[in-house]
């Protein structure tokens, strides 16, 4: 989701991913081990999230990569991360070039005769 949280603050871009993935506050606290009151002022920049471990945790609650939640600024994230979960998954399929062309899987050869022939169309 880059781009489109770029000028957000770490806060905002904590409750924009909350409210996208469907938690209240006190869910996603609970999940953190914190409290709702502890989320609300993070998510009203009052309280500065510098804790590495506890961006970790946010980020793995939301399902999105640690640089997506801190605003970090790269074109694309490949994650290596172990254990890739829904937003890197998805961008990898979506950015997959082939299955525009010819609905192949990643990793399936693509015919010449077929690219001919939809590259004409």
């Amino acid at each position: 989701m880059r781009g489109m949280t770029d000028g957000m603050t770490i806060g905002e871009r904590v409750a924009f991913y909350r409210q996208r993935r469907g938690l209240t506050q006190v869910v996603l606290a609970g999940l953190v081990g914190r409290t709702e009151d502890w989320l609300r002022k993070v998510e009203h920049d009052v309280l500065p999230l510098d804790r590495l471990s506890v961006l970790r945790r946010l980020a793995y609650a939301l399902d999105v990569a640690l640089g997506d939640l801190i605003g970090e600024p790269v074109l694309m994230a490949w994650a290596d991360e172990p254990g890739r979960r829904t937003v890197p998954a998805l961008r990898v399929a979506l950015m997959d070039h082939r299955q525009f062309l010819t609905g192949l899987r990643p990793g399936d050869p693509i015919r010449l005769d077929t690219l001919a022939i939809n590259i004409d169309e």
